[in-house]
């Protein structure tokens, strides 16, 4: 267990903002395009959203959406782009995104001017790599790219992008992506506007990783400056799922003591292990998640508050007691 102090643990629930820019229409089955910023555009799928980078040197995609969605995501990207897609980067081995890798992988080439382009390159880190072989994903749908050091950056596009690895957060296999020239992050399943984070235990996700995660967002994200009232520039960030969003109001968790506990003095891990929180994850619409077990145990840490200092309990307990007048009738 880390020792405990302030921790931003979810920032930019409350500043949850409507889609931004131009929209490009909703493909087959309800798949949107939308216009974030510079040369992103986030695609809006029912089951989570995807980006796109479109520019001069061709296409980039992050995360390729549920299988059996493949169809409907490519017809997205063509009102938006005619441009072949280059590169496919990879969040996690969730299913949200990597099941239509074999759709667009290196089998999936383009014709453009009568030349076989070949399909794109499919970035993730390693472990996601481990888990789809060990799987009955196709051959056809593995990266083809899997990296091992902390971050990987390199140029497309005209401007730098950047993976960076978040250790045991969703899973084993976590990767956030920035877009510095657009001032876009991409946060995967680490990130929702509609529930808290998802944790894969099975696949080496834990809720102090995925605390961390939503931590690492904030020390990238760039707030907006206000000027006169209206906020101008600023970081955007494409979560899992749920309406897109910007570094405004943040919400802060204090941690006091050595552990992360419930109120009833739980540590967080072992409160996550037991199932605790099981109520608060309904409430919070946690269930039907693909990873209810994962999403119980992140609603039970991140619903626990500090424990009263010693002036609230005496405060309490003053107000508890009955008073003198109600003694003497």
């Amino acid at each position: 267990m880390a020792a405990a102090c302030v921790l931003a643990v979810l920032a930019w629930c409350v500043d949850a903002r409507p889609l931004l820019g131009a929209q490009a229409g909703a493909g087959p089955r309800g798949v949107e395009a939308v216009h974030v910023q510079g040369k992103i555009w986030m695609l809006v799928t029912p089951d989570g959203n995807l980006a796109l980078q479109v520019g001069e040197e061709g296409a980039l995609l992050v995360d390729t959406g549920k299988s059996g969605t493949s169809d409907a995501v490519k017809a997205a990207i063509r009102q938006v782009t005619t441009q072949p897609l280059r590169w496919v980067i990879n969040t996690s081995a969730g299913p949200t995104r990597i099941g239509n890798n074999a759709a667009f992988g290196q089998s999936a080439g383009a014709d453009v001017n009568a030349a076989r382009v070949p399909g794109p390159e499919i970035i993730a880190r390693e472990a996601v790599l481990i888990h789809m072989s060990k799987s009955n994903y196709p051959v056809d749908a593995w990266p083809t790219d899997a990296y091992l050091e902390r971050e990987r950056t390199f140029r497309f596009n005209g401007e730098a992008i950047e993976i960076v690895h978040q250790p045991s957060a969703y899973s084993d296999g976590d990767s956030i992506v920035l877009f510095r020239g657009s001032d876009v992050i991409v946060a995967g399943e680490i990130y929702s506007t509609r529930r808290f984070p998802l944790v894969d235990r099975e696949h080496g996700g834990t809720v102090e990783g995925a605390l961390a995660g939503l931590n690492r967002i904030l020390d990238i994200a760039v707030p907006a400056v206000v000027v006169n009232s209206f906020a101008e520039g600023g970081t955007l960030v494409i979560p899992g799922s749920g309406r897109l969003s910007g570094p405004g109001r943040r919400h802060r968790i204090s941690r006091h003591g050595a552990h992360r506990r419930r109120p009833d003095g739980e540590p967080g891990e072992d409160a996550a292990q037991s199932g605790a929180g099981e109520g608060r994850a309904h409430r919070r619409g946690c269930r039907g998640t693909p990873w209810r077990a994962g999403c119980t145990a992140a609603a039970s840490v991140l619903s626990c508050r500090p424990r009263p200092t010693r002036a609230r309990r005496t405060r309490r307990a003053r107000l508890a007691a009955p008073s003198r007048s109600s003694q003497r009738t």
